[in-house]
This record gives C-alpha cells, sequence and structure tokens, in this order.
C-alpha cells in the first residue's frame, strides 16, 4: 500500500536505508539532504519502505507547486526491490492531483519505466573507475592530456579541505556568475548547508588548484555509496590558460583509480562542458525529466 507522508512523518532511518539499498543510491535523496536542500517536501512511501518516491513542492499563491530544486540532479523512484512499469505507474497516479504539477527528474534506474509517459531526455556524464590509472588516461583526449601537462609544467599543486564550502562558492559565483542569476540567495545558502554537513558525515570535500598560494581552479565533490559527484567547480582566467580544471579532476581520477567509485560529473547539455566531460573518457548516462500535466 502506497502513502502519502509529510517530511515530518518520515521515518528518517529507514528513509535513508532504502536509498541506500536501492538500484541509485543517490545522495540527493537522502533525508539530511532533502531536509536542507528543500524547504517542503513529501513522499509517497510504500510498504514500511520498501519504495519511496519523494516530491519537493512549493507553496505560491495558495498553490503548491512540484518543483525540482537547485542543487538536486535527479529524484524520482527509489526502491529497495525489483519494480516494473506499471509499478512506476501505481506511484505516479498516487501523486495527488491537488497539486500544481511541473516535472520532476527522475533517476537514473527509473528510464524503462517511462516510455509510456511525457519526458524530456537529460544526459549526465559519469566515470567508472575500475580500471587502473594507465588505462584510464589512454582514454583522455589529446587535448585533455595537453592541457594536463600544461598544468604540470607550470608547476601548480593540488590542495585538499583547504578552502571552506563558502570559499568555493564565492568562487565560483566570481567566475561563473551568470549561473547564480536564476537562483536565490536563500537557495544558495541551502546549498552552502548541505556542504557543511556533508563534511560533517565525512561525505564531501573540497579541492583547490594553486600556483603560488593563488588559487587557478576549486570544486566541490560529494562522496556517497559508491559515487564521487562534482557538484560544483570553476577555474578563473589564469586557471583556463593552463589546464587546471584538467589537472585538478585527473587528480581524483588518479587518486580514486582501481576502486568500485564512479565519478558523476553531473551533466551536461552544454556541448562545451559535455566535450570536456567526455574527454576523460565520461560515458553518458542519462535521466529523464518527467513532465507532471
Amino acid at each position: 500500500m502506497i502513502k502519502l507522508y509529510k517530511s515530518a512523518e518520515i521515518n528518517r532511518e529507514q528513509w535513508d536505508f532504502c536509498i541506500n539499498h536501492s538500484h541509485s543510491p543517490l545522495i540527493y535523496a537522502q533525508s539530511w539532504y532533502l531536509d536542507q536542500i528543500s524547504e517542503n517536501w513529501m513522499a509517497l512511501i510504500e510498504d514500511d519502505y520498501q519504495a519511496v518516491f519523494p516530491l519537493c513542492f512549493k507553496k505560491r499563491l495558495g498553490f503548491v507547486k512540484i518543483n525540482q530544486p537547485n542543487f538536486v540532479q535527479q529524484l524520482g523512484l527509489f526502491s529497495q526491490k525489483q519494480i516494473s512499469k506499471d509499478d512506476f505507474k501505481v506511484f505516479f497516479n498516487q501523486i495527488p492531483k491537488t497539486f500544481f504539477k511541473s516535472f520532476v527528474n527522475c533517476n537514473y534506474s527509473n528510464n524503462l519505466f517511462l516510455n509510456d509517459f511525457k519526458t524530456i531526455k537529460r544526459d549526465n556524464f559519469i566515470l567508472e573507475l575500475a580500471y587502473s590509472y594507465p588505462e584510464l588516461y589512454k582514454s583522455y583526449t589529446e587535448n585533455h592530456r595537453r592541457n594536463i601537462k600544461k598544468a604540470i609544467q607550470n608547476q601548480v599543486n593540488v590542495a585538499e579541505n583547504q578552502l571552506s564550502v563558502s570559499n568555493v562558492i564565492a568562487f565560483y559565483q566570481q567566475n561563473v556568475a551568470h549561473v547564480f542569476k536564476s537562483i536565490s540567495k536563500k537557495e544558495i545558502q541551502n546549498f552552502q548547508q548541505v556542504c557543511q554537513t556533508a563534511i560533517e558525515k565525512q561525505k564531501c570535500f573540497t579541492l583547490t588548484v594553486e600556483k603560488e598560494n593563488k588559487t587557478l581552479c576549486a570544486a566541490i565533490f560529494f562522496i556517497h555509496e559508491n559515487r564521487i559527484t562534482y557538484a560544483m567547480g570553476a577555474a578563473n582566467e589564469a586557471g583556463k590558460k593552463i589546464g587546471s580544471n584538467h589537472f585538478l579532476l585527473d587528480y581524483v581520477i588518479k587518486k580514486y583509480a582501481q576502486t568500485d567509485f564512479v565519478i558523476d560529473f553531473e551533466g551536461s547539455s552544454i556541448d562545451t562542458l559535455a566535450r570536456f566531460y567526455a574527454g576523460f573518457g565520461a560515458i553518458i548516462q542519462p535521466y529523464l525529466r518527467l513532465e507532471l500535466d
């Protein structure tokens, strides 16, 4: 039986257990992540947390509108058991008709169940790190190798957790300011709090590329289950000229090579970013945006 629960009614321990034992144990669906990134969320829950479907929403002008929060790439249905297209339809039909609906980005394990729905395909790039570093390096494009060599020649170095998440976010804002035009100050604060909580849970780290004590590139990564998520990263003009962003991601690949980790690059539909991620040998792991009429 599927029932709609308010956030305050949800057993956090059972919820997180379901997410972590599902076919797509993504950090975005963790209860603590949703609590801090989305001011309002509820969920459809089946049979003592065997399957769950989080629903984030906003209240505006008396309407309750389902939305996909910024900094949450994928949600949808998470299940500890094998599910079918019919199972997904049952959950979908349980979404309250009183909600003013928009869309939900479903997680990659839901793709097989969405053929009968109105969806938009989104590309996400991932790189499996099970191979040795020399094998992984062979998959880089010549341009990526050239940029990494350029960074090495400029004698840059990588520092772990030297910059706080607030400083990395500030660096990102300075260098990729146009991205934040559609993101409110409150949403940025929420993301910063999520990162801080993740650090406390040992599920987040920052990296910086530096030369002569000057930051050229900075990034935030989440690490949860076997997934390393490139949550935010940017280089300044000096860093771009010498391949600092290439060097930073190569550092992560080298560090976690020959493990069961996967790097999740979080996108992208932007051609230049897609080519950048693919240049490391990453492959597309698509997910679907489900339109809610």
